[in-house]
């Protein structure tokens, strides 16, 4: 059995508002319904935007709203399609910028597997790939 650790960092690019949500489970959706595990309230974002689904050793974006574009690097996605995140993705759904890194714990055994995570070279140090870590940040 495996667990997600997934940090999403959001930053409003109209006032520059950064925060950053935690997740274990996957997929992880994104909308501006209450219900959403990413709520993005935004009359530019649907009720259900998209999802960010991680597997052992890669993420993807699947886009789920039929008139609102999600842009993944700049290019759009039709509903229902779905694109690999490489560790430069930005996520681009209206005037939010979603980065996200993650990585799988082997529940049995709790050793990291090897997943390549997804960071934006401007992540604060809290959020730097492995070996640009704090020593006492416990995800890391």
């Amino acid at each position: 059995m495996s667990r997600v650790d997934a940090r999403v960092q959001v930053v409003d690019t109209r006032t520059g508002r950064t925060f950053t949500e935690r997740f274990d489970t996957t997929p992880i959706r994104i909308g501006r319904a209450l219900g959403s595990d990413l709520f993005l309230p935004h009359r530019s974002i649907a009720a259900r935007q998209g999802e960010i689904a991680i597997g052992p050793r890669l993420a993807y974006f699947r886009s789920c709203a039929w008139l609102r574009p999600s842009r993944i690097d700049g290019v759009r996605l039709r509903r229902g399609r779905a694109m690999r995140l490489t560790p430069q993705s930005v996520i681009s759904l209206g005037p939010f910028e979603v980065t996200v890194w993650f990585r799988v714990r082997d529940r049995s055994s709790e050793r990291d597997r090897k997943v390549t995570p997804l960071v934006l070279a401007s992540l604060p140090a809290a959020l730097a790939p492995v070996g640009a870590h704090r020593a006492d940040d416990p995800l890391l």
